[in-house]
Parts: C-alpha cells; sequence; structure tokens
C-alpha cells in the first residue's frame, strides 16, 4: 500500500511537472507577445505623433499660404493705387500746364483786343479727372 501511495505520488508529481512546464512555454510565449505588442505600441505612438505634426505643419501650410495670397492681393491693390496716382500727377500736370497755357493765351488775346476766354474748358477738362476714394477708418 505505502508503494501504491508512492507511485501514486510519482504520476501526480510528473503531471504536475508536465503540468509547470507547459505554463513555463505559455509564459515564455506571453513574454515574446508581450514584447512585440510594446514594440507595436511604442511605433502606433510614434507615427501618432508624427501624424499630428503632419497635420499641425499642414494647418500651418494653409494659413501661411491664405496670408500670403492676401499680402499679394495687397500688393495688387497698392500698385494699381501707385499707377492710379502717376496717373493722376501726370494728368494734373498736363492740366496745370494747359491752364498756364491758356491763360498765357488769353493774355495774349486781352493785349490784341480781342475778348475770347479759353479758361472755362480748362475747368471741366480739370473736373473730368479722377477723384482718390476716401477710406473710413
Amino acid at each position: 500500500m505505502l508503494e501504491t501511495d508512492v507511485g501514486n505520488l510519482s504520476k501526480e508529481n510528473f503531471l504536475r511537472m508536465e503540468k509547470i512546464t507547459e505554463c513555463e512555454a505559455l509564459l515564455a510565449n506571453y513574454q515574446v507577445y508581450k514584447s512585440k505588442h510594446d514594440v507595436v505600441s511604442t511605433e502606433k505612438q510614434e507615427l501618432e505623433d508624427l501624424l499630428r505634426v503632419q497635420v499641425f505643419d499642414k494647418k500651418n501650410t494653409m494659413s501661411i499660404k491664405e496670408e500670403v495670397e492676401v499680402l499679394r492681393s495687397e500688393i495688387c491693390e497698392l500698385t494699381r493705387s501707385k499707377e492710379m496716382f502717376r496717373i493722376r500727377e501726370m494728368i494734373c500736370g498736363v492740366v496745370i500746364d494747359l491752364t498756364w497755357w491758356c491763360k498765357h493765351q488769353e493774355g495774349l488775346l486781352h493785349k490784341s483786343h480781342k475778348s475770347h476766354n479759353l479758361l472755362p474748358q480748362v475747368v471741366v477738362i480739370e473736373n473730368l479727372l479722377p477723384r482718390p476714394a476716401i477710406q473710413k477708418r
């Protein structure tokens, strides 16, 4: 009977050793999968961070593009205003020269006793000049 008990204990011990070996193999597999999971999780976090940076850069790029477009339109508007100012200056110069010429001619006409007035024509030309737009602030 004692031998039977020792035999049963040996069998139980053997079965338990098999279970322990099986559990150790499962634990080793678990460690491998856990380390793979940690690596993948780290890579996933890095990719998420890169994606956030790219989205942020894209938003900044879009806002910079919008700012550049606004600046371009402002430059175009300033260029047009500058050209209009130059044209107005040229026209005003011509009107001033024309006014002087008319007054000079009028003086010559008065000296020769002819009454002929060219000045109202100059005023009409001056009234046709475009006026600069007044901006409200």
